[in-house]
């Protein structure tokens, strides 16, 4: 099963993909570099007392008039058909904003305020290098992997909700179903009371007979179109509670705020101090960030309400303790050293805010997955259940009913009926007439074979092609190992689901010159990468792209076979 928590990336290939998509720059990008850039990367104007709230008031100027343009790349990159160019697009627009922002910051303090703000241009060019790449990277490819995995989660809502709304009508054509039993058996009776309350002959008997054989076909044709085909789209009510506010705030991965930090800072650090003073701060920080970890995962599992408020809390007194070691080691720094206050929670915010966001659309996707391959089986059952009175009052008023009717005919044409004749003919039909409104066992249900089960199960969602060899249908119908065909199967179904919302399928099962049973699962589809991880199931399995379809290929050992032969 996969992990609800945020995956690991490959820092090259992730940033290569995004920057790529066609959705690198966001809303979201604003709403993290505007606090980003008007509290961390802020010239502070020297020999001022409120030189910060200077600098803060220039950053902000500069970050709207780089808006702009910024704006104008987001909706060229998304009107670009080509990878390779959207990347070179976005590169080029980071590097350029990277440089011109401490020129503009520079710029408007001497307009604004007559001054000058301080720091060497090549550690504040490369600082603001590091953030723009690491911040609209990090926030493109949390935005990109939620993306994906929240029109995944959608894809499997919707499939879902199909699923459901045909179950709701399996239920109601169940009930339906019954009262129509009833109804038969009710004039069945009334025109077998009327038929032997005339003159009873041949003729009169077959005629009964006819109308017997006449419900049995009408209850068999009910059974065969009771599967009933859904509505394109049946919304999926979703009750899992939800955090807002300040209760997303949870936890980050030790060391990650820490890190961010340090490396947004390494290029101012690398220019004002020495290796020493380098060393003593990253591992200052380092140790602020594992002490704020451990108080929050401290709290009691109750504390909901104040717990965002307590991270903001504590993050804030992490940032004080920061600016207070920097100014132990660097005295010369003078107003910059406020900057930890706000830089150390606004990275932790930053990233709490991500995770958190990621996690919830990864926990939809898992549920949904889950659910779908559950719902499939039971709606498979519930069909079968339906039908299970139909074909069972078929069966009896063909059977025994119909039975009666033919003896009795063949007695009334050798003789009149005696009025004992006609009681006995009434006892026995009552009493078939009566079986007929039993309500029938689930024994036949329970030994259908479990893939023909799961199929009838997709049939409202997909379109399916099974081809099955000789060879192969032994140990799909009959074998205890049908089962792990059958989950091979709804896996790979539920992965066509997830990867593109496909509509049909192949399914493949053969065996092979050993014995080995193979299952072959193709749909219409395209994969995030070439080769995902699929879970193991009894032999080797695969999840893969085969030009324009995704493919689940397994292989079931001959030896497994035949142990549950």
């Amino acid at each position: 099963m996969a992990r609800s928590g945020p995956r690991a990336v490959n820092v090259v290939p992730a940033y290569w993909d995004t920057a790529g998509s066609g959705r690198f720059f966001t809303r979201w990008s604003a709403v993290a570099s505007l606090p980003v850039s008007t509290l961390l990367l802020v010239p502070v104007v020297q020999g001022t007392r409120d030189g910060y709230v200077q600098g803060i008031a220039a950053a902000l100027l500069s970050w709207v008039v780089l808006a702009l343009p910024v704006l104008v790349v987001a909706g060229a990159e998304r009107r670009m058909r080509d990878h390779r160019s959207r990347a070179i697009l976005v590169a080029v627009t980071l590097l350029v904003v990277a440089i011109v922002r401490p020129i503009l910051n520079e710029t408007f303090v001497h307009v604004l305020f007559g001054g000058r703000s301080g720091g060497v241009w090549a550690a504040r060019i490369g600082t603001n290098i590091i953030v723009a790449f690491g911040l609209f990277t990090l926030v493109a490819i949390i935005t990109t992997q939620y993306q994906q995995t929240r029109a995944t989660a959608d894809r499997l809502a919707h499939a879902l909700g199909r699923l459901e709304a045909a179950t709701g009508q399996v239920v109601t054509d169940d009930r339906d179903a019954r009262l129509v039993i009833r109804g038969i058996v009710a004039e069945l009776r009334a025109e077998r009371d009327a038929m032997l309350a005339r003159d009873v002959d041949f003729d009169a008997v077959r005629d009964f007979s006819e109308r017997v054989r006449a419900a049995s076909h009408r209850l068999e044709e009910m059974a065969a179109g009771s599967a009933p085909v859904p509505a394109l789209w049946a919304p999926l009510s979703r009750t899992a509670r939800r955090r807002h506010g300040l209760e997303r705030l949870q936890p980050t991965p030790l060391l990650w705020v820490g890190a961010l930090y340090l490396l947004m800072s390494a290029p101012y650090l690398l220019t004002v101090g020495d290796v020493f003073d380098v060393v003593i701060a990253g591992v200052a920080i380092f140790l602020l960030d594992l002490a704020a970890g451990a108080v929050l995962r401290a709290l009691p599992g109750d504390v909901r309400r104040g717990r965002g408020a307590i991270f903001l809390l504590v993050w804030m007194l992490a940032g004080m303790t920061a600016a207070v070691v920097g100014r132990l080691l660097l005295p010369d720094t003078g107003a910059l050293m406020i900057i930890p206050v706000f830089a150390m929670p606004l990275a932790a915010i930053v990233l709490s805010l991500a995770i958190d966001t990621y996690r919830w659309a990864r926990t939809d996707e898992v549920d949904a997955t889950r659910e779908l391959a559950r719902a499939a089986v039971d709606f498979a059952d519930r069909v079968r259940r339906a039908q299970a009175p139909l074909h069972h009052a078929a069966s009896t008023l063909h059977g025994r009913v119909q039975g009666r009717c033919v003896i009795f005919a063949a007695r009334v044409d050798e003789h009149a009926p005696t009025a004992d004749d006609i009681a006995q003919f009434r006892l026995e039909t009552d009493r078939a007439l009566d079986e007929v409104l039993i309500p029938a066992g689930t024994s036949e249900i329970d030994t259908v074979g479990a893939l023909r089960r799961m199929l009838a199960g997709w049939e409202p969602i997909m379109a399916l092609e099974t081809r099955i060899d000789d060879a192969a249908a032994s140990a799909v119908d009959g074998a205890d190992a049908a089962p792990i065909v059958s989950e091979v199967v709804n896996e790979a179904l539920v992965n066509a689901v997830k990867h593109s919302g496909a509509r049909a399928a192949r399914i493949d099962i053969s065996t092979d010159a050993g014995g080995d049973l193979h299952v072959r699962v193709a749909s219409a589809g395209e994969l995030p990468r070439a080769v995902m991880p699929i879970r193991p199931f009894a032999g080797r399995t695969l999840l893969y792209q085969d030009g324009a379809e995704v493919v689940l290929e397994s292989t079931l050992p001959a030896t497994l076979i035949a142990a549950h032969a």
